[in-house]
């Protein structure tokens, strides 16, 4: 799978947009499977954390843990990131003023 990288909108109006469909999207029932399943994975990986001797393998499972935690919060973060951007200041930097 490639990787990309995609912006939130510059403006209020597009990011007000963005929002809405990030509070529908938490609404759907795939999304809750997917959360569900997302949550799943983290315990299967805190379970073996409790039970793993090896320094390296601890690490490893110790990124995986961080890596779901955040999925999870994921929905949550850009909600956080929309409330907390300045649209003005964000608009006249990209249009170099």
């Amino acid at each position: 799978m490639s990787e990309r990288t995609v912006e939130l909108p510059l403006d209020k109006e597009g990011a007000e947009t963005v929002k809405d469909e990030l509070v529908d999207l938490r609404e759907s029932r795939v999304y809750q499977l997917v959360q569900a399943r997302i949550e799943g994975l983290l315990q299967q990986c805190l379970g073996k954390l409790e039970r793993e001797q090896d320094v390296m393998s601890l690490k490893g499972l110790q990124g995986q843990a961080q890596a779901y935690r955040r999925a999870l919060g994921m929905v949550s973060e850009i909600l956080r990131e929309i409330e907390n951007t300045n649209y003005a200041k964000r608009m006249e930097v990209h249009s170099g003023n």
